[in-house]
């Protein structure tokens, strides 16, 4: 989501929110022995902040703040109000709201923000928060909301420099978020908003060190993020549209879809893009990080379009595509199937419409998310059948190219262990006398389904079998 305030947008009493921090600053000074600080990161360098007692009511909620952005647009009205008067009291009754609020689904109570009341009303607040002169809360915007809650008046909150812009309080943000000692973290939506936000602004690599993650962790987040606003756009309708927040719990499905399309890439380029239309359309229908396994990049023309009477039909397209979240393109060739994409983004239109008041518009959109549910499980059905088939068949064979991979190791580590004089010869017998046995038993059990005339590995099994 973009900024939506502009630089230095102040609350309409912050000269006199800006009297107090001073007057309050001036006294921690004035008292040698006495002062608290907080040491934050600050423009590529770090600085030590002086920590003051501030009244609640003076501390103005952060519209802007990585924790609950995904969910800012719950509410319209809400949303309207944050956007055109953000430190009204209907904005910041609506942030405090979402502070509380669970990610997944603004209308409940997040049991993390209740249990950092109690632990507030037990404990007390250890940790302070951190505000600009004028009284806007750059972190701490939980713990604010969390003691207004169980009824304090006073906060602890470290004071910015009288400098500060809307990228210094990023950069504090996210440097706070990170550190191990912080209790509340971010939904994994909002993670991948702040980290967004941390790439446009001071680069990949810099993301990586800021959210102490690999670089190629940031490509893999910021990839997802594409592909999930990709989703959304496809979902809009005049009933509304998808939300990002709709995606909070799906990050092992996704972090697993990346793995499979990157995979898909490398050794079948062709049906990459199948394969990320297909297990997107498996993650709208809720379907399991295990269900989606069975997803690969032939499932839908094997198992699904037989279900739903649809003749695939691939639609020429460049010979390199756009990857979403990196500047890079990949060979996709001509495989990106007009009727899989057509059906992901109608699927993604109907969970919009089963939403809707209206049941002209639920109704139908209700009966068609059903319907595809059950093409989708028989087709799951289906591939899973195939895949415990190919596995029982290809058992044995897996078991004895292992055997046959530790034999060839085997034949290194006996010359090495007969160059040191360290070869125990009288083991190396037994394990022979073992290995004969173990081969004599595969030779009765394998010809008693097969003929040794199918091939030479066999008819070898049958001559060491009667020698035994």
């Amino acid at each position: 989501m973009e900024r939506i305030l502009p630089e230095r947008h102040e609350p309409a009493d912050a000269h006199l929110i800006r009297e107090i921090v001073t007057q309050r600053v001036e006294e921690l000074r004035s008292q040698p022995g006495m002062q608290s600080s907080l040491e934050v990161s600050w423009r590529d360098d770090s600085i030590t902040l002086p920590v003051i007692k501030m009244p609640l009511n003076h501390l103005k909620l952060n519209p802007e703040t990585h924790r609950i952005k995904a969910q800012r647009d719950y509410e319209n009205d809400g949303n309207d109000a944050v956007r055109d008067a953000p430190w009204g009291g209907t904005a910041q009754a609506y942030l405090e709201r979402l502070l509380a609020a669970l990610p997944l689904d603004p209308s409940k109570v997040d049991p993390a923000f209740t249990k950092l009341e109690d632990n507030l009303r037990e404990h007390g607040q250890k940790e302070p928060g951190i505000i600009t002169p004028s009284g806007i809360l750059i972190n701490g915007n939980s713990r604010c909301a969390a003691l207004r809650s169980i009824g304090e008046a006073n906060m602890r909150v470290a004071v910015l420099p009288n400098d500060w812009n809307w990228d210094d309080l990023a950069e504090v943000e996210l440097d706070l978020q990170m550190r191990q000692d912080y209790k509340r973290d971010y939904s994994y939506i909002n993670f991948l908003l702040a980290l967004e936000e941390a790439e446009s602004t001071a680069g990949p690599d810099a993301a990586a060190k800021a959210f102490h993650v690999k670089r190629s962790t940031v490509d893999k987040q910021l990839w997802i993020l594409a592909l999930i606003k990709d989703v959304v756009e496809r979902s809009k309708t005049p009933e509304g549209c998808l939300h990002l927040r709709d995606f909070e719990t799906d990050q092992g499905k996704l972090e697993e879809l990346h793995r499979a399309y990157y995979a898909s890439l490398k050794n079948n380029p062709d049906g990459a893009d199948v394969l990320r239309e297909s297990r997107v359309l498996a993650i709208l229908m809720n379907k399991s990080k295990t269900d989606l396994r069975l997803v690969t990049p032939e499932f839908f023309d094997t198992y699904l379009a037989t279900k739903l009477d649809l003749e695939p039909t691939p639609v020429p397209q460049a010979s390199a595509v756009n990857i979403p979240g990196l500047n890079v393109q990949a060979p996709l060739g001509a495989q990106k199937n007009v009727h899989l994409n057509d059906l992901v983004t109608e699927i993604a239109r109907a969970k919009v419409r089963a939403r809707a008041s209206a049941p002209e518009h639920s109704e139908p959109a209700v009966e068609r998310i059903s319907n595809m549910n059950d093409h989708l499980e028989a087709a799951m059905n289906a591939a899973g059948r195939e895949a415990r088939l190919k596995k029982s068949k290809n058992a044995a064979i897996d078991r004895i190219t292992g055997a046959a991979d530790a034999l060839d190791a085997s034949v290194e580590e006996v010359a090495i262990a007969k160059s040191k004089n360290a070869l125990d010869e009288s083991a190396l017998n037994d394990s022979l006398i073992q290995l004969a046995e173990s081969l004599s038993r595969l030779s009765r059990s394998a010809l008693r389904v097969v003929s040794s005339d199918d091939g030479e590995g066999l008819q070898w099994l049958a001559q060491f079998g009667n020698r035994q």
